[in-house]
């Protein structure tokens, strides 16, 4: 009842892989099981190339900590975390950011929102897990600097994965050196980790899946859909999904609507106005 995962439970695959993978989700668990003081680690980031297993390590992770680890060959048994835990998209996450300043904002319009928004958060959990940081806009650089700053003052602990290593974020951003200070408090109190290599397992999975004895691997990536192939190779990806065929209107954040012209149950059609005009 402690855990929030926003998205479904993470599937864990298996292999040697994915046993090099929890072992290190295991190291991990370790660092966070420590007792730590305000001067110690109070975080772990986690960052490499696309596609190297990042996500996977933070969902292994996550599960570790929700449901506990057990290791029959050496009669170990590892209880879950005690600690209120929840893991979400780092966009996700600001923007539960802003929803809760704006809401703090028409009540005490004259007071500084973040201090009060940043305990409120500390108070829903104690372990925060933040996928895929990347900051671009000084905006969302400025709330992240005093946001985390305070959530690691006031305890908790944070493990995020990113592409970039702390000293890639905001890079080339406006009044970049007013972050730059942010960036040294997360080397100084996050353990941070390299995923090294570049081979992209995802794409492995692309090809198990679309590989058929008959047929050459579809295109990942089309220039133009105006291309009457292009479209034909469209239809065929989008044929691969599983479901009744529908149109279906979402709700997303801020009140907003997207409207999906196609979908099944493992496959989305959406227009390029549609994300990026609207």
């Amino acid at each position: 009842g402690a855990a929030q995962y926003y998205g479904g439970s993470p599937a864990l695959p298996s292999g040697s892989f994915a046993d090099t993978a929890a072992a290190t989700a295991y190291s991990m668990l370790n660092t966070i099981r420590r007792k730590m003081n305000p001067e110690e680690i109070r975080g772990i980031y986690v960052h490499g190339s696309v596609g190297v297993g990042k996500s996977m390590i933070m969902d292994l992770f996550y599960s570790i900590c929700a449901d506990g680890l057990s290791i029959p060959e050496e009669g170990k048994v590892y209880d879950p975390i005690k600690r209120k835990h929840k893991r979400c998209h780092f966009h996700e996450f600001m923007l539960e950011s802003h929803q809760r300043i704006h809401a703090y904002k028409a009540k005490h319009p004259r007071s500084d929102p973040i201090p009060p928004v940043a305990a409120a958060l500390a108070k829903d959990a104690r372990l925060i897990f933040l996928d895929e940081m990347q900051v671009t806009d000084i905006a969302d650089a400025m709330l992240i600097k005093r946001l985390i700053t305070i959530l690691l003052d006031l305890g908790v602990v944070i493990v995020t994965t990113s592409n970039r290593p702390p000293c890639g974020l905001y890079e080339g951003g406006i009044n970049r050196s007013i972050f730059l200070p942010f960036i040294d408090t997360l080397i100084e109190k996050m353990r941070v980790i390299e995923m090294g290599g570049s081979h992209d397992y995802r794409r492995d999975g692309l090809k198990a899946s679309t590989s058929d004895s008959n047929a050459a691997l579809l295109p990942t990536y089309l220039r133009s859909s105006a291309n009457p192939s292009h479209r034909e190779i469209l239809d065929k990806w989008f044929s691969k999904g599983v479901g009744r065929e529908r149109n279906e209107t979402i709700p997303v954040a801020m009140g907003r609507f997207l409207r999906v012209e196609r979908a099944n149950d493992s496959c989305g059609w959406v227009c390029f106005y549609e994300i990026f005009n609207q």
